[in-house]
């Protein structure tokens, strides 16, 4: 039995609207966390890998540039010291700021429909 384009194409919507309404919460939490979590954690490791702040500590006590003089070597430490730290410090403050960015991906879709809830349909109240 033949449908008519009308029926059809309500049905479609239905299942497109509920789909989605109940799809979205279910791929934003599930596969779009997991791909999300992936690609920061990628951008953090090469981030950090980029700082080398492991080089730096393993270097700490050679000499820059071949100077074997012990005001070379003085010099080095300390640059090397305060290259370690203000590195760190990068690598820090870059992993605080993806943690804020990545507890904003998991309550921004609550907000949102906190508003909606609020302002939309006056509920909330």
């Amino acid at each position: 039995m033949a449908q008519s384009l009308f029926t059809q194409g309500i049905k479609i919507a239905t299942v497109d609207i509920v789909g989605g309404v109940i799809g979205f919460p279910l791929w934003w939490y599930g596969r779009g966390l997991a791909a999300w979590t992936r690609g920061v954690w990628d951008w953090w490791q090469g981030y950090r890998v980029s700082m080398g702040v492991g080089v730096w500590i393993r270097n700490i006590f050679v000499p820059m540039y071949g100077s074997d003089d012990i005001a070379g070597r003085i010099i080095s430490f300390f640059m090397r010291v305060a290259m370690i730290v203000l590195r760190s410090s990068a690598v820090v403050l870059a992993t605080v700021f993806l943690l804020v960015i990545f507890l904003a991906y998991l309550v921004f879709p609550l907000v949102v429909l906190g508003l909606v809830l609020y302002h939309g349909l006056g509920l909330l109240e």
